[in-house]
């Protein structure tokens, strides 16, 4: 096997986007299909989902469980639905 193939076992990915590649979004989706665990550091500063700025003055945060950007007051993610702490 090729170094560059064995790379594709890794059973985990750190992803660092700006979102400005729409094959990155790709990439995440696939790999998170397999079954790798991946973790996405976005610096634009937009949510993943969809690529809108939060209005400002609006606090955000990213859910603990799948790293999407919510509103700092949700109880629930919107793309998991995972509970938010109080």
């Amino acid at each position: 096997m090729l170094e560059q193939e064995s790379f594709w076992n890794a059973q985990s990915f750190a992803v660092i986007t700006d979102s400005t590649k729409p094959a990155m979004k790709w990439t995440v989706d696939e790999l998170t299909k397999k079954g790798k665990k991946v973790y996405v550091v976005d610096m634009s500063g937009r949510c993943p989902i969809c690529d809108k700025t939060p209005p400002s003055g609006i606090d955000t945060l990213e859910c603990r469980n799948c790293n999407t950007v919510i509103p700092s007051t949700a109880k629930f993610c919107d793309k998991c639905g995972a509970a938010q702490p109080e």
